[in-house]
């Protein structure tokens, strides 16, 4: 047995407020730099290390390059520092990142509650 949704327009559905989310820049909208984002913008801070093992990635290379993409966009930055003899990466949310998450956080929570 199927649910019976009514039918909506369009218009009613997505309204004018998809326009501002499909106009951010791609390298923000990636699945994994969208949840980097948010676990800065709400964490602070956090080691390379424990990035890749809350977000269950296997490889390093992986989330390095994820890391890059949103470095190169001025999104997040890096420091680099020695624990005893082993290096240690920290990422933190750049202003400018921080300013576009909050920005992609509330249009698309207009956006999900429009149509409702």
């Amino acid at each position: 047995m199927s649910v019976q949704i009514p039918k909506k327009r369009f218009s009613e559905l997505i309204g004018e407020d998809y326009l501002e989310i499909v106009r951010f820049p791609q390298v923000v909208l990636h699945p994994y730099r969208l949840v980097l984002l948010k676990i800065l913008a709400g964490h602070g801070p956090v080691d390379f290390r424990e990035l890749r093992q809350s977000l269950g990635i296997k490889e390093d290379g992986t989330l390095a390059s994820h890391l890059r993409i949103l470095e190169a966009h001025g999104y997040v930055s890096y420091e680099k520092e020695f624990v005893g003899r082993r290096p240690r990466t920290t990422y933190a949310i750049t202003p400018k990142g921080l300013k576009e998450f909050l920005r992609l956080e509330k249009a698309l929570g207009k956006w999900l509650q429009h149509g409702q």
